[in-house]
């Protein structure tokens, strides 16, 4: 089974914003960015989606990556 992770931090990052910077801009606790990027965090609210790519300049399907699980 394959599992689903976003791409937060490296949006974030290929922005040159720092979560302070990011939780300014949509009104988001950094905390709660902070454990959205680590994985911490198992849901979204499509709210705070929006608010994140309106932040980021991008689609919701740009957050989501969908990981294969490996083989062993």
């Amino acid at each position: 089974m394959s599992r689903i992770e976003l791409r937060l931090r490296e949006l974030r990052q290929a922005k040159r914003m720092t979560q302070v910077e990011l939780a300014e801009r949509t009104g988001i606790d950094q905390g709660a960015l902070s454990r959205i990027e680590t994985g911490k965090t198992q849901a979204m609210d499509f709210d705070v989606m929006a608010r994140l790519c309106d932040a980021l300049g991008c689609e919701p399907g740009d957050l989501i990556e969908r990981k294969k699980k490996r083989r062993r």
